[in-house]
């Protein structure tokens, strides 16, 4: 009786089936077989390994040694970042299996391509031996042949760019399987053809980090006098987006306040030469009285999550024209569309905490507080053009609304309506103010909605909101009076608000802090605490401990310290969590921290990097130029009598 062991050899054909003939010696490339062996994996391109860091913009190949079922890829193909799931280690590539959940699928492409490959066949007869015997058993080479096979190469390629310091896995599960027409059990136990992948195979990698690159000046044409800039933000739509700013300016004697804006390539790195007045373009805004050069305030978001390249803006401009003074809302859709004024309010005093925020499809909701009263007016676009179309009040004598914020939404389609804005109300009983409540806005169907999330006896302020990709979210908030004031977080677990953790409670006063909430539901939040003669910044979070679902705020860690008062925080993470947090402290520097998320949590911060030592710089935002990491710093330099203002990229761009 014999048996037959057959040993194969690969080897990868260096040209597709296109650009092949159909066989070496002529003959016919063969049929689907009726063959028993699973598919396996000869390798990716480019090759990878433990150490391997590659560019934000690479595309893979992985190369099959049979035709794979292009059906059974649709869902057996991955692509997802890998996050450490314990706070107190490392992330090592290729350690362990971590299972993704829904915030760590990332988009992406694939190509299917069919290539000939050359499969050496060396067929040998073993004769069947008894155990006494086995050491004298020789093989009988009967059969040695060259042919070539049609198999399976598929290119991977992230739909965005990939996140700066970002570990990410390419996988393909079991339940990709080949063309071989045997009949077989699939993974999930269901009659099926094919032979299925053995295991999951995957592919890991991580992107390299960016640095912070030279300072731009942007309001280079300020000069002295009453020159001020304020208000700076970033708005990204696609491949360029705008750092718009008011510009405070001494005209002939008077003083105008007016929107600039200045064009930044994000494929380039590169910003325009000129900088653009953004609330009256001569060539198109014909009509100037009472609309030009007194912007109080102003808004921006563009018409979409992801992609879109038109941007809307509404802006106050204090109108003099008329008597009482009045004030006109007017709105600006891509830098170059119409100005339309949208309403006037006559009398009263100034509006603030004004936001724009991009709801849904066309719709746009402002919000912004009159006299204690929050207004939300309901703005549809049509033909690049914003109208309103209704106004929703909330507010009282008894619930006086004094502050709120654009809750932190992740950028992804839920299936369910979050909360767009949150806010904080006095208050009163019987003209005295007898606590503080902070609440939430969800707006669908046409409808408002407030929740209360929180209700103090004493101060509250400075309240932030986010919310994951699963729906669950964390507040973050301070409470009580001046020189006792505490940082307090709460977590939203799907159904109510759990009560609030008081975040290091017999310390010093707390009086800044900023909050950042990933798309997986970890959350990282940094403050200023002030003691009896030193100024610390500090940094807590909510993580996993030991693989576990539920998370846990972590230790406090102590990042920097200082003999005075910091004036400027910001904090800023990625899709990835990855932050940057920005300090400045007036008449000394402005610094920066990088915290990476996949490293143990006593490393996870890096130690300061020096922007500036100018004694009159002050950070005042540090926006994402993208989701995956890369960013804009925005800061003040006060020379002689006026502001020089600043943008500094983050980015691996060369």
């Amino acid at each position: 009786m014999h048996s037959f062991l057959k040993t194969i050899s690969i080897v990868i054909s260096a040209c597709s089936v296109a650009a092949c003939s159909s066989s070496n010696n002529g003959g016919v490339l063969p049929e689907v077989e009726l063959d028993g062996v699973a598919p396996s994996s000869l390798g990716i391109e480019p090759p990878l390994n433990e150490d391997s860091i590659v560019n934000s913009n690479q595309d893979f190949i992985v190369n099959f040694d049979e035709l794979l079922d292009e059906n059974s890829l649709k869902n057996g193909l991955s692509f997802y970042s890998l996050k450490g799931r314990d706070i107190y280690s490392t992330i090592i590539l290729g350690s362990s299996t971590r299972d993704p959940v829904v915030g760590d699928q990332r988009a992406f492409s694939y190509e299917v391509q069919n290539r000939l490959i050359t499969v050496t066949e060396v067929i040998a007869e073993e004769e069947e031996q008894n155990e006494d015997d086995a050491d004298s058993d020789e093989d009988n080479v009967v059969e040695k042949r060259v042919v070539e096979r049609l198999a399976t190469s598929v290119r991977v390629a992230a739909a965005e760019r990939l996140a700066l310091a970002t570990s990410y896995a390419v996988e393909f599960d079991t339940t990709v399987k080949d063309v071989s027409l045997i009949e077989s059990v699939g993974p999930n136990g269901q009659a099926s053809t094919g032979n299925y992948l053995v295991e999951d195979i995957d592919f890991q990698f991580q992107t390299e980090d960016g640095a912070w690159l030279s300072a731009i000046p942007m309001n280079e044409f300020a000069h002295a006098g009453t020159n001020k800039s304020s208000a700076f933000s970033y708005i990204d739509v696609g491949d360029k987006g705008w750092v718009r700013w008011l510009q405070t300016e001494d005209i002939g004697g008077g003083v105008d306040q007016r929107i600039y804006s200045k064009e930044f390539d994000t494929t380039t790195g590169q910003f325009g030469n000129s900088v653009v007045r953004f609330d009256y373009i001569a060539a198109l805004d014909t009509i100037r009285t009472g609309f030009e050069g007194n912007v109080t305030q102003y808004s921006s978001s563009r018409t979409g999550t992801t992609g879109s390249d038109l941007v809307c803006t509404v802006w106050v401009n204090l109108d003099v024209s008329v008597a009482p003074q009045a004030r006109s809302l007017l709105s600006r859709c891509g830098d170059q569309g119409p100005r339309v004024v949208l309403k006037q309010i006559i009398g009263g005093a100034a509006l603030s905490d004004f936001r724009l925020h991009h709801a849904k499809d066309a719709t746009f909701l402002l919000s912004y507080i009159d006299n204690n009263i929050l207004n939300v007016d309901v703005l549809e676009l049509a033909n690049d053009q914003l109208s309103l179309t209704g106004n929703q009040q909330f507010g009282s004598a008894s619930d006086q609304i004094i502050a709120t914020d654009l809750i932190q939404v992740p950028e992804l389609d839920l299936g369910a309506t979050l909360p767009f804005l949150s806010f904080v109300s006095e208050l009163y009983n019987g003209g005295t103010v007898s606590g503080y409540e902070m609440s939430t806005m969800t707006y669908s169907a046409g409808t408002f909605s407030r929740e209360s999330v929180y209700i103090s006896v004493s101060s509250l302020s400075k309240a932030e909101l986010g919310f994951d990709a699963s729906g669950f979210g964390v507040a973050a908030w301070l409470e009580g009076a001046s020189s006792s004031t505490r940082l307090k977080v709460s977590r939203f677990n799907g159904f109510r608000w759990n009560d609030p953790v008081t975040v290091n409670p017999s310390q010093g006063d707390i009086t800044d802090k900023r909050l950042s909430v990933f798309q997986d539901g970890q959350s990282l939040f940094a403050w200023v605490e002030k003691g009896v003669s030193t100024s610390f910044i500090k940094s807590q979070g909510y993580f996993p401990i030991d693989g576990a679902n539920a998370y846990s705020l972590v230790p406090v860690q102590t990042i920097d310290s200082l003999s005075g008062d910091y004036t400027g925080l910001q904090l800023s993470a990625d899709r990835e969590g990855n932050a940057h947090l920005a300090v400045s402290a007036q008449g000394s520097f402005l610094t920066t921290f990088r915290f990476l998320h996949n490293i143990e949590w006593n490393e996870a911060w890096s130690d300061a990097e020096t922007i500036t030592n100018n004694s009159k710089a002050n950070v005042y935002e540090v926006e994402m130029i993208k989701k995956d990491g890369r960013s804009l710093m925005l800061y003040a330099n006060e020379a002689l009598s006026y502001d020089r203002f600043y943008a500094q990229p983050f980015s691996d761009f060369e």
